[in-house]
């Protein structure tokens, strides 16, 4: 899945990886069952194998998170 801008407060890829191209902004969170791609800030949340895939990582340009996981 790919993203090039963000509305409401959270996104979710059920069963993919997920590529977000802008700054994602405090208080919002990304959550992937696989991959997290920030082509850009990550200022608010990353959650990323939420459904216990233990490999899966998070890739950005510049972290200031509030979480990482």
């Amino acid at each position: 899945m790919t993203v090039e801008s963000l509305i409401g407060k959270s996104i979710y890829a059920e069963n993919q990886h997920i590529m977000i191209s802008c700054d994602v902004p405090e208080n919002y969170e990304v959550i992937a069952d696989g991959n997290i791609t920030i082509i850009g800030k990550l200022l608010g949340k990353a959650i990323a194998g939420a459904h216990g895939r233990k490999n899966s990582q998070i890739f950005c340009n510049k972290c200031e998170a509030q979480l990482i996981s």
